[in-house]
């Protein structure tokens, strides 16, 4: 059976922004879920900008996560130059991601679409790698009391970088990587 997990960052301004998640999967599929997407999320944002700095800084942050006690502190903590989550204020951001994932635990489907950048897509090397953070800040914030999901999302981030480094991430490789990596953090055969 295939899931769908919806994923909407609006920002309201460079330093806020909402995050929404629905999904229909059930149970622990939907942790397994939260982690393909951030990891879909992650690979697609690097990906597409691979040219620019951004990327590079984003893999080194996302690098540097290793287990429990940093993914708190980031959750915990918020540089002064890093945008904030806020709540819903009903309103589209000026900036927003739209992400579909369609799921299971063999494969996945993912869609991004981006709004508000302009065709020249002016801006996004700001907001896409801050999303990627205000989503790992979103999804370890809500299983804050649940360290395996904190140690198996400190983890998928940690190799999200590491594959993207290594220059593993392609159009064509993304989803399929985002599984094997879910996969991999849960303990399932890759």
């Amino acid at each position: 059976m295939i899931h769908r997990m919806e994923l909407q960052v609006d920002f309201y301004q460079q330093d806020e922004a909402s995050l929404f998640l629905e999904s229909n999967a059930p149970g622990d599929l939907h942790d397994f879920g939260e982690i393909v997407l951030f990891d879909c999320f992650t690979l697609r944002q690097m990906h597409n900008l691979v040219r620019a700095p951004a990327s590079m800084v984003l893999a080194s942050l996302l690098g540097s996560i290793h287990g429990v006690v940093d993914v708190l502190e980031l959750v915990t903590t918020t540089p002064q130059d890093f945008p904030r989550l806020v709540d819903y204020r009903g309103i589209p951001g000026r900036k927003r991601f739209l992400a579909t994932l369609d799921f299971n635990t063999e494969r996945a489907s993912f869609i991004l679409k981006p709004r508000g950048f302009g065709l020249l897509g002016k801006g996004v090397n700001y907001y896409a790698p801050h999303s990627v953070i205000l989503l790992l800040k979103y999804l370890a914030s809500r299983h804050i009391s649940d360290s395996e999901y904190l140690a198996r999302i400190s983890r998928a981030a940690n190799i999200c970088a590491m594959v993207f480094v290594q220059r593993k991430v392609t159009t064509f490789t993304q989803a399929g990587l985002a599984v094997g990596i879910a996969r991999t953090v849960f303990g399932y055969p890759v």
